[in-house]
């Protein structure tokens, strides 16, 4: 069983950009109807490949894909959406996505409490900008803030 790492990843270009997203990412109602949630539907493993954690791994940089992916708030020109990602941020699928959709904005903040580490990334014009991580001690402070 992995540790999950919760993902907030706004999304943002103009309502075009955000529909074409939207649409081939695989959301439909709000949530992600993948296999492997939108990561997967957006970067597939391929017909001739099997679907083993080594070809996911090589492909998505995680195993498993994202879970739980939804789209929290929407408006014509951005999107927030959540999902989770086993261990750690899919930051080698994202890489790859933002260059799929240049003509976007992805502002990715993750928390893998397990670890107790945190982090944002930034992809702006098909690049990543920004990379960040912290130290996260929440689980380490609720705990003891209950012991």
């Amino acid at each position: 069983m992995p540790n999950w790492c919760e993902n907030t990843m706004v999304v943002s270009g103009s309502p075009e950009a955000i529909a074409r997203f939207k649409a081939q990412a695989g959301f439909e109602g709000g949530d992600a109807t993948g296999d492997h949630g939108f990561i997967g539907t957006l970067l597939p493993l391929g017909t001739d490949t099997p679907d083993t954690v080594d070809a996911q791994r090589a492909r998505w940089g995680i195993k498993w894909g994202d879970s739980e992916a939804y789209i929290g708030t929407a408006t014509a020109k951005a999107l927030l959406i959540r999902f989770n990602t086993p261990w750690g941020p899919a930051v080698e699928a994202h890489d790859a996505i933002a260059a799929m959709f240049s003509d976007l904005r992805f502002h990715l903040d993750w928390d893998e409490p397990g670890m107790e580490v945190a982090g944002t990334f930034v992809w702006q014009a098909g690049v990543r900008v920004s990379t960040e991580e912290r130290s996260n001690s929440r689980s380490s402070d609720e705990f003891n803030a209950v012991s």
